[in-house]
């Protein structure tokens, strides 16, 4: 994850063979290309732009996180999370960049600001109002659910959300403000 000094890796490094892929970081992409050995397949290569902090994981981005990250240019593999109760100025003061290569989910207000930090062509992002109700892997949306559901919601699947046979057709046309199907949706 560090950007390597070139003249060692030159130093340490005779041949490389990448069967698979490669991760690394902008700054070191030439020379590993060029210590790739000549009969090694082309390597599917994932880079992390120059300047930018990787993060691997899922990022939940809250007032805590911001005061916590690892720099103010973000390149995140995993999904990232923007809490509904951040601020646009707090999001804007902490993150200069962020690049995002699989899904971002921001609440409506922070529209703005996001587009201002992502390219929003290459980032595949859902703005939601009302409460998020985010279906990853199994679940099952029961009745009970839209008992305590104050306004709307907006519902993201990625994974198999399945529809009890007790929620009406009527409740989930007026208390989903919007459904944005990644996964599967069994009714």
């Amino acid at each position: 994850p560090q950007i390597l000094d070139e003249g060692m890796l030159r130093r340490k490094v005779s041949c490389l063979f990448a069967g698979g892929k490669l991760r690394c970081r902008e700054e070191n992409l030439a020379a590993l290309r060029s210590l790739l050995h000549e009969r090694s397949p082309a390597p599917r290569t994932s880079v992390v732009p120059a300047g930018f902090e990787p993060v691997n994981e899922r990022l939940q981005l809250d007032a805590t996180t911001l005061a916590a990250l690892p720099g103010r240019k973000l390149y995140c593999t995993g999904l990232v999370l923007i809490d509904p109760d951040l601020e646009p100025a707090a999001l804007d003061a902490a993150v200069d960049a962020l690049q995002v290569t699989r899904l971002l989910i921001a609440p409506a207000h922070l529209r703005e600001v996001v587009a201002r930090k992502c390219n929003r062509v290459q980032t595949k992002a859902i703005f939601y109002e009302g409460e998020l109700w985010h279906a990853e892997d199994e679940y099952e949306l029961r009745a009970s659910r839209f008992q305590y559901l104050q306004g709307k919601a907006t519902l993201v699947v990625r994974g198999d959300l399945t529809i009890a046979p007790d929620v009406e057709p009527q409740v989930l046309a007026e208390r989903l403000h919007k459904v944005h199907n990644l996964g599967q949706i069994i009714c």
